[in-house]
């Protein structure tokens, strides 16, 4: 038998633990990403460009990590919103304002964040957050649409700054390729999803779901070619704008197509129980998003990284960091409920402590 092969469903809770690993490899995306940057906070001249070793792995960053993976957290976002408001609305809670104080708590987190590390995009989500309100109450199938369409526009405004490149002309509609658009499109996917109960029923979205794999890929390869034929052109300023173009060309496409990819995969017990630990850092995923910045920050000053960083050391060091939030996490969560900051959040949002032990009664 195949080693990942079915042997048995997993349960509804261990569905619901599967958005917590996705989450996690959310996390492990963005830490990627963000550790090269760090330096940025005490040289504003880091290298743009790489060698040896280092420009595989940029490579490799720009095909497969770069923009896909904080597109894949701000869908789990969405999904994260409509969960939130339907189970308050079951409660007869009072949906509109829990919500408002909810975004409120995130943005003061996240402007915080921000005075520390500039990458930080908890206010962008805070922000954008509350005009999912007008999106709540429509059918999954509209809001899938709405989705596709703000997808398209973000898309499409990539490729107006291309055609803007290759003509020598200015782009009419620049706020079209802002990293926000593709936030928002993506927090619609999730909604949509968590309207269509697409984790709670993977069986049944399952020849769908291999649509969206083939579809994502489909639309990423345009951008992956100019990502690989800029790899062997002159080091540039032009062409290193041509390819942060042509990597937010692939990313809500081949997000898309990670996400269709990880729901079947975590179907299957075995792929199941291999990444179960990575739960435990996206069940915290506040906490640990943040502690990200912290240990990064703290690194690149202990090992004089201030200077330069070598996107090898930044890779491996990520392993090493993110390993530790998967052990650190796990025992937190062995006597709590909530990470520290998940706590903090909860108990603003509804002006009162809550219970976090997991003696404590709901």
């Amino acid at each position: 038998m195949h080693p990942l092969a079915k042997t048995q469903p997993i349960s509804q809770q261990e569905r619901l633990i599967s958005i917590d690993i996705i989450r996690g490899i959310a996390l492990l995306g963005i830490l990627f990403v963000n550790f090269p940057q760090y330096t940025s906070i005490y040289n504003q001249a880091v290298p743009a460009f790489y060698t040896g070793i280092d420009s595989y792995l940029r490579l490799f960053y720009d095909l497969f990590v770069q923009t896909k993976f904080y597109t894949i957290f701000s869908f789990l976002f969405g999904w994260g919103f409509f969960i939130f408001m339907k189970r308050a609305e079951q409660r007869q809670d009072r949906i509109y304002l829990r919500f408002s104080r909810r975004m409120i708590v995130l943005l003061l987190i996240g402007l915080l964040h921000e005075h520390f590390w500039f990458g930080d995009i908890l206010h962008d989500y805070a922000l954008l957050g509350l005009g999912l309100f007008l999106f709540y109450r429509i059918p999954a199938e509209l809001t899938a649409r709405w989705a596709l369409f703000i997808s398209s526009l973000f898309i499409g405004g990539q490729v107006f700054n291309l055609l803007a490149v290759f003509s020598d002309q200015n782009n009419p509609f620049p706020w079209l390729g802002a990293p926000e658009v593709s936030i928002l499109a993506m927090f619609l996917w999730g909604m949509a999803t968590g309207k269509a109960l697409i984790f709670e029923r993977v069986e049944i979205w399952m020849q769908f779901l291999r649509k969206v794999q083939l579809g994502g890929l489909l639309l990423t390869i345009p951008g992956w070619v100019g990502i690989l034929y800029l790899f062997n052109q002159p080091a540039s300023i032009l062409n290193d704008y041509l390819r942060y173009l042509y990597v937010n060309l692939t990313a809500i496409p081949l997000a898309l197509c990670y996400l269709a990819t990880l729901t079947k995969l975590l179907t299957h017990p075995n792929f199941f129980k291999l990444l179960r630990p990575v739960g435990y850092v996206g069940q915290m995923a506040l906490t640990n998003y943040l502690i990200q910045t912290v240990i990064g920050m703290s690194l690149v000053q202990l090992l004089h990284f201030q200077d330069e960083i070598p996107l090898s050391s930044t890779f491996l060091l990520t392993w090493v960091i993110f390993s530790v939030q998967v052990l650190i996490s796990r025992s937190w969560l062995k006597k709590h409920r909530y990470g520290p900051l998940e706590y903090l959040w909860r108990s603003l949002t509804y002006g009162r402590l809550q219970p976090n032990s997991h003696r404590s009664n709901a």
